[in-house]
């Protein structure tokens, strides 16, 4: 633990339970609600109402009782902290808060590992991250809210072993052997962990090993899941990297032919820099038309052919453009090293040069799901904004914030971003900012339980956008109907959804056409209306066909594997759910993966092979449990109820959830 900072109260919950203080180690407590009560303030910081806490650590008690209770662990929980308690707990009548800055914990120093690192330090704090980990959140204890943190944080813990895995690969083979092999312990049956596994033994020699461990990885898929390796896995024993060829259509060498033409003509004149200039004020356009990569190659074609004449301010004003230009197409690790290049930069960095490129972070933590960061990143970026004095800019950052606010769970904040963003898209007349900021008040006054509210929010955020027909208004409707569908209105979403797709047939945007129909199609399916379901998601799959867009593929065979199985076609069901899991674990995509599983589950249970349909569904419930909130509400109203349908199979089939 020495490596941990600061050093006043240093907490092990990994494996072990210890409080490290100025008085010694504390490792036996009068009750396990001790470290429960810290275990919880770790992980979810913040200050917590006493009613909040008690109903979370006595969830069967009366309130009298759980505040009661509370009272007497917080005094058993000060004794263990030892001396400078009263500083490390912030406690009122009403709340509690754990003084982040006194007490460090091997938590916190796994989850920093999701936070935004320098190249530099990433590779550190992963390694500390897997030197800390001994085992288990909270070991023996089993409420259901520590039972999800413990998924939650091996999942974390798996994608360190992995990132130090493939950061080792090249240069230190056997090193990449053992954190592929403590990858692979933590997570058997993970495709992603067993390649790197094989990958290593492949470049250390052990080709003999490397083919012995992929057949029993293929026999133990076979037997616990009735699922054969992905090609992930097979590309692996070849010491082959898959490469996603998955690609944003629309980014075409023919669109914006006279920029293009400008660009030449500037760049090849007396005065090069002017191209550099007309390229970054076009990196809007670029992005808005679907035409990334073309804007980037432009980019840097006009900065190669200025060399030393460009200035400084437009260099940097380069590398934000370049990162926002590789997020538009989806390349986070791309947009990251612009960022990094960057932050290096000692001059020419104005502070709206810093606005972009605090905007583009906060983008990159929300795609990460590392939301607390997002959080941070997004503040800062309405700071700049405001010393900037610019309302717009302010109004793109508060709508990141009530984004990233709902992903950690605090509503609260994300409705107050939500109506501040809304106060300022009236005030400057933007019409589509309207429409979005009602809708993210919506989402955050669900989550509160106002449902009426939300309700009247979404609807005012239909009107508001009713009449606009531009591609953000229609892609927003889209948003707001799925809204809508969450929110249990499911013939006005299905309206909603028809009325896009009619409006889509002025705009060119396959990627928004083929999603909607596959919401369209979930919808559909979920009313009982399997065949039509099978008509939409058929068309969504040859449309993800053409583009070549391989997660889209397997979102779609997912919706005909579910569609089939409502109709006993149970064989049809089979085939398009295994390759529908093949497809998502080629890509990572481990919550589409997690839901096929459910899937196949449901599958087997219908035709009678009961314990292949248990071992599906409590994979399924392990990875699900591993999620967030939000990554599982990604999937819709089947995600939001995938975990209590998975105890259900396992209930019916005769086995405990647990």
């Amino acid at each position: 633990m020495a490596n941990l900072e600061p050093p006043a109260i240093r907490v092990r919950l990994l494996g072990q339970i210890s409080i490290w203080t100025t008085g010694g180690v504390v490792t036996t407590f009068r009750s396990n609600r001790v470290p429960a009560l810290l275990g919880l303030l770790i992980t979810q910081p913040g200050t917590h109402t006493r009613q909040a806490l008690s109903r979370t650590l006595w969830p069967g008690a009366t309130d009298d009782v759980g505040l009661h209770n509370l009272r007497q662990i917080l005094v058993y929980l000060r004794a263990s902290l030892g001396d400078i308690s009263d500083v490390a707990l912030n406690a009122t009548r009403s709340t509690i808060a754990l003084n982040q800055g006194i007490v460090s914990s091997d938590v916190d120093v796994l989850l920093s590992t999701e936070r935004y690192q320098t190249a530099e330090s990433r590779k550190e704090i992963n390694e500390l991250a897997a030197a800390l980990f001994e085992g288990p959140f909270l070991p023996g204890i089993n409420d259901e809210w520590i039972r999800d943190e413990r998924s939650h944080l091996s999942q974390v813990y798996l994608r360190a072993l992995l990132y130090l895995a493939d950061a080792e690969m090249e240069g230190a083979p056997g090193k990449a052997l053992e954190y592929a092999q403590r990858a692979v312990l933590e997570e058997p049956l993970m495709d992603g962990a067993r390649a790197r596994k094989l990958r290593a033994l492949i470049r250390s020699g052990e080709k003999v090993a490397a083919q012995l461990e992929y057949e029993a990885f293929a026999d133990l898929l076979d037997q616990e899941l009735g699922i054969t390796p992905s090609d992930t896995v097979r590309d692996a024993l070849n010491d082959q990297v898959r490469v996603r060829k998955s690609a944003p259509p629309g980014d075409r060498e023919n669109v914006s032919t006279d920029l293009s033409f400008a660009l030449d003509m500037l760049g090849f004149g007396d005065n090069p820099s002017q191209a550099v200039d007309l390229a970054l004020a076009a990196t809007p356009h670029w992005i808005s038309v679907g035409t990334p990569r073309l804007g980037m190659d432009r980019l840097q074609e006009a900065l190669a052919r200025a060399g030393s004449n460009v200035s400084d301010t437009a260099r940097a004003a380069a590398w934000a453009a370049l990162a926002e230009l590789s997020l538009a197409k989806g390349d986070m690790r791309e947009a990251e090293r612009f960022l990094d290049e960057l932050q290096r930069t000692q001059t020419g960095k104005s502070e709206r040069i810093l606005f972009r490129a605090m905007h583009s972070r906060t983008w990159i933590n929300l795609m990460r799901l590392d939301s607390k960061a997002a959080v941070e990143t997004a503040k800062t970026a309405i700071a700049i904004a405001q010393s900037c004095g610019d309302p717009n800019l302010e109004l793109d950052a508060l709508s990141q914030l009530s984004t990233a606010a709902l992903n950690t769970s605090n509503f609260d904040e994300a409705l107050e971003s939500a109506d501040r963003a809304l106060g300022l898209a009236k005030r400057l007349g933007r019409t589509i900012s309207v429409g979005s900021a009602l809708q993210a008040k919506a989402l955050a006054l669900e989550e509160l339980g106002a449902i009426a509210e939300a309700e009247e929010c979404v609807r005012l955020a239909m009107q508001v956008v009713a009449g606009v027909q531009t591609s953000k208004a229609i892609t927003l409707r889209v948003s707001i109907a799925r809204l809508l569908e969450n929110l249990g209105h499911l013939e006005e979403a299905e309206s909603g959804y028809r009325q896009c797709l009619a409006s889509m047939q002025s705009f060119e945007n396959k990627i928004r056409e083929v999603v909607t129909i596959t919401y369209l199609g979930d919808l559909v399916q979920s009313t009982n209306r399997p065949r039509e379901a099978i008509g939409l998601h058929s068309k969504a799959l040859e449309i993800r066909r053409q583009m070549h867009d391989p997660v889209g593929v397997a979102t779609s065979l997912r919706g005909l594997g579910r569609a089939y199985t409502d109709l006993n076609e149970l064989h049809a069901a089979r085939e398009a759910l295994t390759e529908s899991a093949n497809l998502f674990l080629n890509d990572d995509a481990i919550p589409g993966y997690a839901s096929v599983l459910l899937a196949l589950a449901v599958v087997e249970e219908k035709s009678n092979h009961l314990q292949l349909a248990m071992r599906l569904a409590r994979r399924a419930l392990k990875l699900l449990r591993g999620m967030t909130h939000f990554e599982r509400k990604k999937n819709g109203r089947s995600g939001l109820s995938a975990i209590p349908e998975a105890e259900e199979l396992l209930a019916r089939c005769g086995s405990s959830p647990v």
